[in-house]
């Protein structure tokens, strides 16, 4: 048996006069990581990283570059409000008790499982992204749902920067892989196809990431789900509006009378950012039969998409 009560400074180093073991010493302290008593109080270390809790430092260089951010940092420089298990990607969000919106607080990438950390109140719960290959996922948590809409965070495996995370509308309700059901698709591991290859568009109403099959729902292509933005001409537009089942994203968004309400600009900003991270060759302002913002790709889509439910 084996009883261990221990106390920490803000980064992971011991407070001695706080701390008490009986029994066999445990492996495991701070961020549930292993300790390395043989390198030192406060060591531990990680599957992507050796941790120094007095330093608040990692010893070994983050292989993924960050302009903002110094190269041996943890925890984005806060231990008291990120956990990270392994030094994966990892995004942290939270709602709003106040607005009831959610808003994404922290984005940290490092090459591994893809991790979302949600809070709501005293709700808090870890989600791993791990199907498929890192940086071929787009991953997607829907963190809320009603009878008008599913409400959820996107973000592509490995990416960084201007829309490479942000929000994602489907419609509410039960899901569904029915055509014409208007329902959005169960959770999953999806392929997604690129419409537009270069050739001519004009029989396509939208250039845009079609969701093709699914690992455990089969094809579902005959339904037209795509990935898109709410191409308004108008500077906000309420998405329901905009999806009979496809994904439609953006990087911020509103409540306006209990309606999800995105930016427009926005909308198709994060759309064409997402495609250029899933390998679109060339993007358009107007094309296909409907002439609305879209992409080709040309050597086609290795990513996959990936659908988890955070809300209960």
């Amino acid at each position: 048996i084996s009883i261990q009560s221990q106390c920490y400074h803000a980064f992971g180093s011991t407070i001695t006069e706080r701390s008490a073991s009986f029994g066999e010493s445990y492996r495991y302290g701070m961020n549930t990581q292993e300790k390395e008593p043989e390198m030192g109080d406060g060591v531990f270390s990680a599957e992507f990283w050796m941790y120094d809790g007095k330093l608040g430092r990692r010893w070994n260089v983050d292989p993924v570059y960050k302009f903002y951010e110094s190269p041996y940092s943890c925890f984005g420089n806060n231990p008291n409000w990120i956990i990270d298990i392994g030094g994966d990607d990892t995004i942290y969000a939270s709602r709003s008790s106040d607005t009831g919106k959610w808003e994404i607080n922290t984005v940290k990438i490092a090459s591994g499982n893809d991790i979302f950390r949600i809070t709501y109140g005293n709700y808090s719960r870890q989600f791993e992204f791990t199907e498929g290959e890192y940086g071929k996922r787009m991953n997607i948590l829907n963190l809320e749902n009603t009878d008008d809409h599913t409400l959820g965070i996107y973000h592509i495996s490995g990416q960084d920067g201007e829309g490479s995370v942000g929000f994602v509308v489907t419609p509410g309700g039960e899901p569904s892989t029915k055509v014409n059901s208007n329902k959005r698709l169960p959770d999953d591991t999806y392929t997604i196809k690129g419409t537009g290859n270069g050739s001519d568009h004009s029989s396509y109403l939208w250039v845009q990431p079609l969701i093709s099959s699914g690992k455990a729902s089969g094809y579902v292509g005959s339904r037209g789900v795509k990935v898109h933005p709410a191409p308004s001409k108008n500077i906000e537009t309420v998405v329901k509006q905009w999806t009979l089942g496809c994904y439609v994203v953006s990087t911020d968004y509103s409540i306006v009378n209990g309606q999800v309400v995105f930016n427009s600009k926005l909308s198709m900003e994060a759309s064409k950012k997402i495609n250029t991270f899933l390998g679109a060759t060339k993007n358009y302002t107007a094309v296909g039969k409907k002439k609305r913002p879209g992409s080709d790709f040309k050597n086609g889509i290795s990513f996959k998409l990936i659908q988890k439910t955070g809300f209960q």
